[in-house]
This record gives C-alpha cells, structure tokens and sequence, in this order.
C-alpha cells in the first residue's frame, strides 16, 4: 500500500494544470520508492505513460526486505493522472533489461525518458571505512548495483529512445559534479560510484547530442525517502520531529520535489541548453519555478556549503533576502540563512554557459564574475593582474562556483587572443562576453594640460580593448548560438561628469555597441551596454567626504554597488533579454534624469 509519503497534498499554485506530458512514454528504472517513486508519480501528474521497474513486488520483496512495491507506484502514477505499468526487472540480468525494451516497443513504439535510478545498496557500505577494513564483497556488489545496472539499461534502452529526437535520459546520483569533486563521499565504493554517474551523464551527452537527445545528471537534496523518515523515526506528516535530534533536517525535501524536478527537465523544449552537466532538485527548482509539495523550495546543496559546513546554526531566521528554501516554520515563517555576500540569484539562467569577463579581480568585474557564475555559468575570471584573478577565482571556487583565472591586458592583442582560447579550450564553448576592463586617468586642472600619453592610454584599455575582445570573441559566440556581448559603459559618456579622455572613450562605447550590434546580430550574436553612475569600488577608498557630496545627487538616496550593476549585465547577456540589441542600459540610481552633470549639480 502507499505510503504517508504518497498522499495528496495538493497541487501548488505555481505548477500548471495542463498536462504536459501526454503522449509520452517513460521509464523510471528503479522505481520502487524513493526517488524513483517521487519522479514517476510526478510524470504521471504531468500525463505521462510511466514504466516502473524494480525487484520488490506484491509478491516477493527484494534483499531491502521493505513493504514498498512497484505495483504501488504504478497505482500512485495512474492515481496522479498517468499510466503507470509495473515491470519487475533485476537490472542485472540484461536479458531481463532487453525484454523489459521490447515489451516498450511492441506496446508503446516509443521511449521518450529513460531516468536511470537503480541503487539498491543501502545495506552494503560502511560509514569512513577505508577499502582494506571494508568488506570486499559488499563494497563490489555496490559497483555492480549503481554502475552496471545504468550501463545495462543504457544500452538495451537508448536504441529505443533514439528512434525520436528529442530523448530524454536523466542518471540520478547523489552529490552534484562541484560538490563530489573536492568532497570525499562516504568511502571509496559509495564514492566511486556516484561519481562515475555523473561520468556516465557526461559520456552520454557527448555520445546522444549530435543524435538529437539529452542526458543529464540529477542529484536529490536531503530526501525524506522512506528509509530515511524510518531512520528518524517519524512519518511525513510529523517529520519536523526530527529537527531535535537533527536541525539540519529542516532543509529536507520530498521525493516528488526531485520529481517535479525530472517533469520541468522533460516538458522544457530547450532541454539541450543542460546536455551532459550535473544538476541538482534546488538549482532546477530555482530555473523553471516549482516547489515541493508544502510550498517550500529547499536548496540542500547550496545550504550544506553556506550554512551546514560554515558552522552556521541550523534555524537562523533573518530579515530580508537570503532565503535558501527549507519548510515553512510552524509559526509561519520561513526558514532563512544569512547569504555569505548577498542574496543568490533565483536563477540559473546561465547554467551551461561559458562566460569570459575582463577585468574580473576587483569591483565591478568581480561581482559580474560572481553573479554569472552563481547562475550557473562557467566563468573565466581575466584581468592584468594574475595573481589577483586567481584571488577572486579561487574565493568564487570556495562557494561551490565553477571559476578559472587568466592574465590578460586587454591593451595586447595577443593576450586577448590567448584568453578566449583559453575559455574556449577550458569549458569547450564561448557564450557571453564581459567587458569590465577599463582605465580612467584624472583630470588635469585645465584640459590643455594634459599629454598625448595619458589620452592614449585611457583610449587603448577602455574602448579599443573592447574592441580587441568582441574581435577576438565574435566567432566562438556566434558559433554557439546564444552569444552575447556586454560591455560597461558609464554615464560619463552621456553627459558631463568629468575625465575626458574615460569619458570620450565610454561614448565611444555606445558608438561601438550600436554598430556591432548590427552587425552580430545576423550571426545569432547579441550586444549591449550598461551605463553605471557612482558605484563604490577601491577608487573610492579615503574619499568618503567627496563620496557624501556625490551620493546627495543621486535621487535614489544612495551610490551604486557592483552587485546593481552585475545583475544588469545578468539581464542583458540572459536569454530574458533575447529580443535587445544594440541597447544602453542606464543603472545610475536616477542621477542622469535630474542632473546634466556632476560640474553643474555640485556647484547649484
């Protein structure tokens, strides 16, 4: 019988009613409970014909020696709005697998979603054990159970899925590909096998891309699975009973949250964008806007790292933004976390995409660097100064963030040159290019004063540098079919404010974004600008008096932080923004809309 898990809580306002999935044949291998369970009961939701396989049955239970059985999960599909058809199967034995195949074929003469969630060895690792003091033959078995058991549906299965473009194949793993990189998981067998399936969605994707389909590695968060809420000793209806024993608890999740997770991924048109990379319930959760099924969208992986491995309390509640998901609070609040810098996008709008940004060790460029590589980007931290590039990389690598670092002066050709080559060599792909690098010389009492030298020079870094960038760049964006160029501006190069030389060149700015615009845009590629006002960066440091002077002129009652400005760019480089080009984007607090200048407004 269902479990208190499976019962019907009803059906958040954020998910639609139709039913996307109709018509679409599945199959959930390893569907017995948990996970599985939880993603075939939500494409059922969505319309789907959902084989479920597994070895406990309502007549013969596996090794688990646990009530749950395929045909229970067959019926919570159909009762969900699905067809759910139950298929014992020991994913081990590949004649079992190929019948399993053909009866598909026969019946349904198609295979749209092949989620590969065979597991079935909680009961065979050991806790910090290192490989001699493990037992030999358990410690093999699990390879078999998590590695062989995909590879044999795989093969058996893909064939099938292949006949449509379109497929859909989803390895379900523990541990997202950023985590289990620099996190020794359990012991060697449990680790080795969750890593090697996020290989497997790796070689996947490279092996069904060019053939029309999608893989893709998916990690749960914290899942109150059956065995889990038993280990605690509560049901799904009381789970919050266990925060006394563990407080970390409160970020869990629900099976289905993963499950809804696998629908957003089958019912998206622009699945490809995910081909081949690790992802998590949270991130998607955030990407396509489902929750679980309280409300609630919790982010355990992001959460282990700021709040559970930083040492933070479990329950911290605080104002504002910040809010990492969990579960509504008995009192009605949220559970909040204080964030490390600033509040995460609520976003991945960038996941897959390979980000190039100049300028990226301080202020401005940093925080772009952050922002995309928050969103999911693979970001290439560039700037002059080496060694504090690979400062801001290695602090956005602490976070999780997946960041490189690059020396490049954007005043030699060369060295732009070897940048993009090395994002392109690094993440095999450019998408979006950032142009923060800049060089601002100050004013000379009187204009004639100054040199030939300091002109040059503020012309060389701030636009012809840009310059040098799109030219090398353009092709590599135009090549992936989702370029986008963002270079920042300043409203300096819209009216007075000063520094003649950076303001000619920020006007120059808008000229160059305007024309190549035109021009990139018959090769998929778009480009913008963004005009800041006063943003506090290092240039500001020791200057509070003249900053106060300067923040009464801005209408918004504050100067800028590099945070406002990153989350223009993020707009602008973002599929969001697909239908601008050619565009400047003024993010100056209002101070443009009143003020003429700063030479007028501070002497009124």
């Amino acid at each position: 019988m269902p479990t208190p898990l499976d019962e019907e809580h009803g059906d958040p306002k954020d998910l639609k009613d139709l039913k996307d999935l109709v018509g679409r044949v599945t199959l959930v291998a390893g569907a017995t409970r948990g996970a599985g369970r939880g993603i075939a009961v939500e494409l059922g939701a969505a319309g789907a014909t959902v084989h479920v396989t597994g070895r406990s049955t309502r007549a013969r239970r596996s090794e688990y020696d646990r009530p749950e059985t395929i045909e229970d999960t067959a019926d919570l599909v159909t009762a969900a709005g699905g067809h759910g058809i139950a298929v014992p199967v020991d994913h081990l034995r590949p004649a079992a697998v190929r019948d399993l195949v053909d009866r598909i074929a026969t019946e349904q003469g198609r295979l749209d979603i092949l989620v590969n969630d065979i597991w079935g060895a909680e009961k065979l690792f050991e806790w910090d054990t290192p490989v001699w003091e493990h037992d030999l033959d358990n410690g093999l078995r699990l390879l078999r159970l998590a590695i062989d058991t995909h590879a044999v549906t795989s093969h058996f299965a893909l064939p099938l899925l292949l006949r449509r473009p379109g497929g859909l194949v989803v390895e379900m793993t523990d541990g997202t590909a950023d985590h289990n990189r620099d996190t020794y998981r359990v012991n060697l067998f449990y680790d080795l096998a969750k890593t090697a399936v996020l290989r497997m969605a790796f070689a996947l994707g490279h092996e069904l891309g060019p053939r029309g389909a999608t893989a893709v590695a998916l990690t749960p968060g914290w899942m109150r699975s059956e065995l889990m809420l038993d280990l605690f000793g509560v049901r799904e209806d009381n789970w919050r009973d266990a925060l006394a024993r563990e407080p970390h608890f409160a970020i869990s999740e629900t099976p289905r949250f993963t499950g809804r997770a696998v629908a957003a991924l089958a019912a998206d048109p622009a699945v490809a964008r995910f081909n081949g990379r690790s992802l998590s319930s949270g991130g998607l959760a955030r990407e396509y806007g489902f929750t679980d099924l309280d409300g609630s969208r919790p982010d355990a992986w992001r959460y282990l790292r700021e709040v559970q491995d930083a040492g933070r309390p479990a329950a911290q509640r605080v104002t504002g933004e910040g809010e990492l998901g969990g579960t509504p609070a008995r009192d009605g609040e949220r559970l909040r976390v204080r964030p490390y810098r600033r509040p995460m996008s609520d976003h991945t709008r960038f996941a897959g995409h390979a980000v190039l940004v100049t300028g990226a060790a301080r202020g401005i460029g940093a925080a772009v660097a952050r922002r995309l590589a928050e969103e999911g980007g693979r970001v290439l931290v560039t700037d002059r100064d080496p060694a504090e590039a690979e400062r801001t990389a290695a602090e956005l690598r602490r976070q999780g963030l997946t960041c490189e670092a690059f020396g490049c002066d954007v005043a030699e050709r060369a060295a732009v040159e070897a940048a993009v080559a090395r994002a392109v060599d690094a993440f095999g792909s450019l998408d979006v290019l950032v142009n923060c690098a800049a060089h601002c010389t100050p004013d000379t009492p009187r204009f004639e004063d100054g040199t030939d030298e300091t002109w040059a020079r503020d012309l060389d870094i701030t636009l012809t540098g840009v310059q040098r960038c799109c030219r090398a760049a353009l092709p590599h964006l135009a090549a992936s079919g989702r370029g986008a160029i963002v270079s920042i501006g300043s409203v300096n190069g819209l009216q007075d404010f000063g520094n003649h030389a950076y303001s000619a060149a920020k006007a120059g700015l808008g000229s160059l974004t305007r024309t190549l615009a035109g021009h990139a845009a018959a090769r998929g590629v778009r480009v913008n600008l963004v005009a800041p006002g006063t943003v506090r960066t290092s240039a500001w440091e020791g200057r509070e008096g003249e900053l106060d002077a300067v923040r009464a002129l801005y209408p918004l009652g504050r100067i800028g932080e590099p945070e406002d400005i990153a989350a223009a760019v993020a707009f602008l480089a973002s599929r969001d923004a697909a239908w601008i080009t050619g565009t400047t984007l003024v993010v100056d607090g209002g101070l443009t809309s009143v003020h003429t200048g700063f030479h007028a407004a501070l002497h009124n």
